[in-house]
């Protein structure tokens, strides 16, 4: 069975502390799921999918070196 957690983690490049620093979750819980001790609640994966995609979007967003930045285009709405 693949560990979805040890895969979002590897996938964002984050050692188990830093995820769950990021997420705001014990390191000992991020260690129990990665071990097969627990299983993280239904939620977690999802949530930690749904947040990382939403600040790589955001990233792509905001470079400014690309000529898109989203204050400027809010500010042009206000």
């Amino acid at each position: 069975m693949t560990n979805i957690i040890r895969s979002i983690r590897e996938a964002l490049q984050l050692s188990q502390s830093q995820l769950a620093e990021k997420f705001n979750i014990p390191v000992s819980s991020i260690q129990s799921w990665e071990h097969g001790l627990r299983r993280p609640p239904a939620y977690v994966p999802e949530m930690m999918i749904r947040i990382s995609q939403l600040e790589s979007e955001l990233a792509m967003i905001q470079r400014p070196e690309e000529g898109f930045n989203i204050t400027e285009i809010r500010e042009e709405k206000v």
